[in-house]
């Protein structure tokens, strides 16, 4: 019987409705703003621009569901049409490692340290151990929290940055206990 060494607690193919705009002007932004509200926003919520250039098309309050993935995704498409180019979305990730952390020795955790520091964009492990950015901080970031049923992971990121990290951190972890 075959084993998963890791579960999503959030389903991989649901639209995140978070888009990198960072490369084009503040100006552009805004306006892609109100053109999407315009649009949009009699049966979506108003996409909300950060400072940082990112817009958000908050998820309805109920959580995602198949109506609203679909407005995201037609979203992508009239920011796409309008700039000329692809717009960047980024995955919103929670993901559960199953490791055995009751079984875990000093060796263990001296271990994980060390392929955590290893993985791509890692920035420390204060307060937690987080990739890219900070804990609940501005996207693009990952962290990481260690609860009963294994190591935690969450936050926004680049799709293909994430498949590298999560494939990296699969290829290195089998000395270490899993459940």
């Amino acid at each position: 019987m075959e084993t998963r060494e890791f579960y999503d607690v959030r389903a991989p193919n649901i639209h995140s409705g978070l888009f990198d705009l960072r490369r084009w002007p503040k100006p552009m932004r805004e306006g892609l703003i109100t053109r999407v509200n315009t649009q949009f926003g009699t049966i979506a919520a108003e996409m909300v621009l950060d400072a940082a250039g990112y817009a958000r098309l908050p998820e309805p309050e109920t959580g995602p569901h198949v109506r609203w993935s679909r407005v995201a995704h037609e979203v992508q498409r009239t920011l796409e049409i309008a700039v000329g180019a692809p717009i960047p979305v980024l995955t919103r990730v929670e993901r559960v490692y199953r490791f055995n952390f009751a079984a875990f020795q000093k060796s263990h955790w001296s271990s994980l340290a060390t392929l955590f520091s290893q993985l791509p964009g890692w920035k420390g492990a204060k307060p937690s151990p987080h990739w890219f950015g900070v804990p609940n901080g501005p996207p693009p970031v990952l962290w990481g929290t260690i609860e009963p049923p294994g190591l935690r992971i969450h936050g926004e990121i680049q799709s293909g940055r994430w498949a590298g990290w999560d494939t990296w951190l699969r290829r290195n972890m089998h000395e270490l206990p899993m459940q």
